[in-house]
């Protein structure tokens, strides 16, 4: 019965990241939201100014990189590179960045499709804010179902 239980719990983890996605929707990075998918939110986003400061964040609806008008679909700005997916204005994959240029004003958008990825984690995608979620706790959670698994379900 145990092994029932926790076959359930993985399924409804592995279905339930399929519903939406949450994000951070603050530059702080202490609010978040679930993003439905039914509402027709599929990423996550963080934007930063020519500095690499980080500037906004929240839900997207964005599917496609670099398919706005404003897009610059150069290799390199202000010291920034664009996804290798810009050119062919290709499916957001787990982690895109674009650069922008409206009213001569430069912004990048980053875009990305799992729960808390907006946290700007590496000078690649822009700023290098300190990435607030423990993998501990995950790596711990996940240790823990495989030894329940492996006690109960013999």
């Amino acid at each position: 019965m145990v092994c029932v239980g926790l076959a359930m719990l993985v399924i409804s983890v592995v279905v339930r990241r399929g519903a939406g996605v949450s994000c951070y929707t603050n530059v702080e990075k202490t609010e978040e939201e679930y993003c439905p998918k039914y509402d027709g939110w599929e990423t996550c986003y963080t934007t930063y100014d020519q500095n690499g400061a980080t500037t906004g964040r929240g839900c997207s609806k964005k599917d496609y990189i670099c398919i706005d008008e404003k897009s610059i679909k150069s290799k390199h700005l202000y010291g920034f590179m664009s996804s290798r997916r810009c050119p062919e204005q290709e499916k957001i994959y787990i982690h895109d960045c674009e650069n922008t240029m409206k009213d001569e004003k430069f912004e990048r958008v980053c875009y990305c499709r799992y729960r808390l990825c907006n946290h700007g984690y590496s000078t690649y995608y822009g700023g290098v804010d300190g990435v607030r979620t423990n993998s501990y706790v995950v790596m711990g959670s996940a240790l823990g179902i495989v030894l329940l698994g492996k006690l109960y379900c013999k």
